[in-house]
């Protein structure tokens, strides 16, 4: 049930087709104790703001503000996100889950953007989150910089693998 990297990039390339060049018109945190505490102040500054790009680095998705901001989102065991087009249709942005089993109770932050699209963070087990880095910064942060080469990177190679299993 866990979202393994495959999953990730699929939810990437879902995220990437549907919001890309959107706008933030609203967000609505209806729970912040995710596996970290969101912060609300930033988190609503965060309206306004366009969608520029979204990006995975390892398990992390990465959507790229024009206000030099990341939301970072990492799905930890159950997490999900479910987007609405404006006619209130459902979509999952993966296949590791069935809509049917979402629970609006685990709805805990949602995006909503212009045209109608609405982005849904659903969370079973609130091992996920969100958090907002600069831009600049986020290749700093605890989360990424000691990441190894993706899987599919050039810079994954025998002698990477060689050196890591040492």
């Amino acid at each position: 049930y866990m979202p393994e990297l495959p999953e990730v990039e699929v939810v990437k390339k879902s995220l990437e087709k549907t919001i890309y060049d959107l706008t933030i018109k609203n967000i609505e945190i209806r729970n912040k104790f995710l596996r970290y505490k969101i912060d609300e102040k930033l988190m609503k500054k965060m309206i306004k703001s366009k969608v520029l790009s979204v990006s995975r680095r390892s398990k992390y998705i990465f959507i790229n503000l024009n206000n030099n901001h990341t939301i970072m989102v990492h799905l930890g065991m159950t997490g999900k996100i479910i987007l609405v087009d404006a006619n209130k249709n459902k979509y999952k942005t993966s296949f590791y889950y069935k809509l049917y089993d979402n629970k609006p109770i685990h709805d805990h932050l949602i995006f909503k953007f212009n045209r109608g699209i609405i982005l849904i963070y659903n969370d079973v087990r609130k091992f996920g989150f969100i958090k907002i880095f600069k831009t600049k910064k986020i290749n700093l942060s605890s989360h990424v910089k000691k990441l190894g080469p993706e899987p599919l990177s050039s810079k994954f190679d025998i002698k990477y693998f060689e050196k890591s299993i040492k």
